[in-house]
């Protein structure tokens, strides 16, 4: 959390609250990026386009699942983030993860699983049209690693589909990218997940 002072980042919303303010060192994180500029919040607002930077801080740990009541946090963050970061001129690099789906797998709670990639799914939509209103916008999806080693299993001629977990961890399984947008085309092919990165700045026309 203490990183966040001395980065160039503009917008940081989901939970973690303790480790901003509930500190052995007692310093009050969100009161050092108040005096930075940051509009500090412990829900979320309903609208972001007066705030050049937002800090979004809803849980004292991490929200709840989607099961257990988190609601649209993901989806309506991440337009709350586009609504703040679009003012930018230069253009924006935004991140959002959908971290519970890996947490799902480690439980190998098909349920929890399911529920996860909806909740994310309903982001890469809105985010996909975002791409379409705004051109010059790219849009990559894609994983660290695979989890829980699942696969779907079905008798012949059967209608059910059953979740098969080989593991509780993380596995070696290939990851699949996705793109759209402009740039897409520089994401094809097979390649280490560390490229992603360098393919993004070239995307961006940063060479480094």
């Amino acid at each position: 959390a203490a990183d966040f002072i001395d980065s160039n980042i503009d917008v940081v919303i989901g939970g973690g609250l303790n480790h901003f303010d509930v500190r052995k060192d007692g310093r009050k994180i969100t009161e050092e990026m108040q005096k930075k500029g940051f509009a500090f919040f412990n829900n979320l607002p309903k609208d972001a386009s007066q705030y050049k930077k937002l800090l979004v801080l809803i849980d004292t740990v991490h929200p709840p699942s989607i099961l257990k009541g988190r609601g649209d946090l993901l989806l309506n963050g991440t337009k709350l983030a586009l609504q703040s970061l679009s003012k930018n001129k230069n253009g924006f690099f935004l991140m959002v993860e959908g971290s519970q789906i890996d947490w799902s797998a480690h439980d190998n709670d098909s349920a929890s699983l399911i529920n996860e990639m909806i909740d994310f799914d309903n982001v890469v939509g809105m985010t996909m049209k975002y791409a379409d209103d705004n051109p010059g916008t790219l849009v990559v999806i894609t994983a660290d690693h695979e989890t829980g080693g699942l696969t779907f299993v079905s008798k012949k001629k059967s209608k059910i589909v059953k979740f098969h977990f080989s593991s509780d961890d993380h596995s070696a399984v290939v990851v699949p990218v996705f793109a759209y947008g402009t740039g897409a085309k520089n994401f094809t092919g097979y390649y280490d997940n560390t490229d992603i990165f360098h393919k993004i700045l070239k995307t961006a026309g940063i060479n480094k």
